[in-house]
C-alpha cells in the first residue's frame, strides 16, 4: 500500500515540505554536463532559477490538499457543504432552511380605516424591519392586531415594546408596538447539527424500539427536538416515568403527526406516559390514546457583572447586546457567532444542564469590558435541568451591571 494516497488509515496527501524534499533528492542525481559535477538545489535560497521550480512543486501540494477534501467528502464525519446535503438526500431527508421571527403586533388608529399587509414597521434605530403579514381593519375603539414577519431570515431578538416606527406611513394609521415573540427565527441548519440528524434518521428502522421512534418523531416536520425514554422496570424511575412505560419529550411539531408516529412505531403493548394525549381511532373505529410531553420550561435569571475596560468600542448599547447574545446562544449555541471549534454548538436543548461558564462565550462577543461574574438562578456554577424540561432565556431576564 502506497505511503500516500489511499493508505490503511485512510487519505494521506503529501505536504509541501516533502514534494520539496522529495524533489531535491531526485535533482541532486542529476549531473551537470559541463562541470561533471551533481546539482545542489536549495529551495531555501533566493536563487531565481530555485524558486522557479517552486512555483509547480507548491502547486502538485495544492493538488494533494485538494485531493484529501474531495476524499473526505465520502465520510459522513469530514463531509461539507454541498457533500453533506448529497447525504442527507441519500437518508430522504434535507438541510433545514432558515426561518423568519415573527412577532404579534398591537396597531392604533382610526376606527373602521384599513391597513393593507406589506406595511414596515421597525425599531427606532431601523435595525429590525419587519412587514404586516395581513391587512386588517381597526375596530369601533381603533385597535387592531396582527402578525409581522422579519424581513430577513435567523434569529432576531426582540424586547417588547420596542418595534414602534412606521416605516411606512398610512392615512388613519397611528401607531404600533410589539407585544410577543410568536416565533424566534432560525438559521440555516449547519453541516453538524444536519448530519446528527441523518444519523438520527438512519436510526429509524432501528429494532430498538426508543430509537426508532425518537427517529421518526424527529423526521417530522417542524419538530426541532425529540427523545424518547422506556422504563423497562417494575417501578417508577428517577424521572418519574412509571413501570413498563414510554415518555416522549418533543419539542415543536403538530401534536396528531407526533401521536401518529409514536402509535405507528411503539410497539403493540406499549404504554405511553405524558401529560398530552391524543385520541387516534383505528380502521374499526377503537380508539387510541396516545400520551406524549412538551418539556417543562425553566426560566433562567441570569446576571451579569462587568467593568467597562476600553469605552471606545464598548457598544453604546452593549448592555442589550450582552443580553441578545445570551438568549441566541442558548437557541443556537456558538454556532451564532460563527465559532465552529472548540466550543459547544447546541445552545440548550431540553434536558441539558445550563452550565454557567459557557455563558461567557455569548457574553465576550461584545467588546471592550471584562466579565468581573456571571450568576444563573443565584449559581455560579450548574443549573440541573431534568430530561423533560428546558431552560428557557429571555433579555427580560437577563441583567447587566456595569461596576
Amino acid at each position: 500500500m502506497a505511503d500516500y494516497g489511499v493508505t490503511p488509515e485512510g487519505w494521506k496527501a503529501k505536504r509541501s515540505a516533502d514534494i520539496l524534499d522529495e524533489t531535491g533528492v531526485e535533482l541532486a542525481e542529476i549531473v551537470d554536463p559541463t562541470t561533471g559535477n551533481r546539482l545542489n538545489p536549495d529551495f531555501k535560497s533566493d536563487d531565481p532559477a530555485m524558486q522557479v521550480v517552486k512555483v509547480p512543486l507548491n502547486q502538485t501540494a495544492e493538488g494533494w490538499e485538494a485531493s484529501q477534501l474531495a476524499y473526505n467528502q465520502f465520510n459522513p464525519l469530514l463531509a461539507v457543504g454541498p457533500a453533506v446535503d448529497g447525504l442527507l438526500e441519500i437518508t430522504g431527508i434535507s438541510r433545514l432552511p432558515s426561518t423568519s421571527t415573527i412577532l404579534s403586533i398591537i396597531m392604533n388608529g382610526t376606527p373602521f380605516a384599513t391597513v393593507l399587509a406589506g406595511q414596515t414597521i421597525s425599531d427606532v434605530f431601523d435595525s429590525n424591519l419587519f412587514t404586516i403579514d395581513q391587512t386588517v381593519t381597526f375596530d369601533v375603539s381603533g385597535v387592531a392586531t396582527a402578525t409581522a414577519t422579519a424581513t430577513v431570515n435567523g434569529p432576531i431578538i426582540v424586547t417588547n415594546g420596542t418595534i414602534t416606527k412606521i416605516k411606512t406611513p398610512q392615512p388613519n394609521w397611528d401607531s404600533v408596538t410589539n407585544v410577543s415573540t410568536i416565533v424566534t427565527g432560525v438559521i440555516e441548519e449547519k453541516d453538524t447539527p444536519a448530519e446528527v440528524r441523518r444519523r438520527r434518521s438512519n436510526a429509524a428502522p432501528s429494532a430498538a424500539p426508543s430509537d426508532s421512534v425518537q427517529a421518526n418523531i424527529a423526521n417530522l416536520e417542524g419538530v426541532t427536538f425529540a427523545r424518547v425514554k422506556i422504563n423497562n422496570t417494575l417501578t417508577t424511575d428517577a424521572d418519574g416515568i412509571p413501570a413498563k412505560q414510554q415518555a416522549c419529550i418533543v419539542l415543536g411539531g403538530n401534536d396528531t403527526e407526533i401521536a401518529k408516529t409514536i402509535l405507528q412505531r411503539s410497539g403493540c403493548t406499549a404504554e405511553f406516559f405524558g401529560d398530552i394525549e391524543v385520541i387516534l381511532f383505528d380502521a374499526q373505529g377503537e380508539p387510541n390514546p396516545v400520551r406524549f410531553s412538551r418539556p417543562t420550561q425553566i426560566t433562567m435569571t441570569v446576571d451579569v457583572d462587568i467593568t467597562v475596560v476600553n469605552s471606545a468600542i464598548y457598544p453604546t448599547d452593549g448592555d442589550q447586546q450582552i443580553k441578545d447574545n445570551i438568549v441566541l446562544y442558548s437557541l443556537d449555541g456558538a454556532d451564532a457567532f460563527g465559532i465552529t471549534d472548540g466550543f459547544d454548538q447546541n445552545g440548550f436543548p431540553p434536558g441539558t444542564d445550563v452550565i454557567v461558564s459557557r455563558l461567557y462565550t455569548p457574553v465576550n462577543q461584545v467588546p471592550g469590558h471584562r466579565i468581573n461574574s456571571i450568576t444563573v438562578n443565584g449559581s455560579t456554577t450548574q443549573i440541573p435541568i431534568a430530561f423533560d424540561e428546558v431552560a428557557i432565556f429571555d433579555a427580560s431576564n437577563i441583567t447587566v451591571t456595569v461596576s
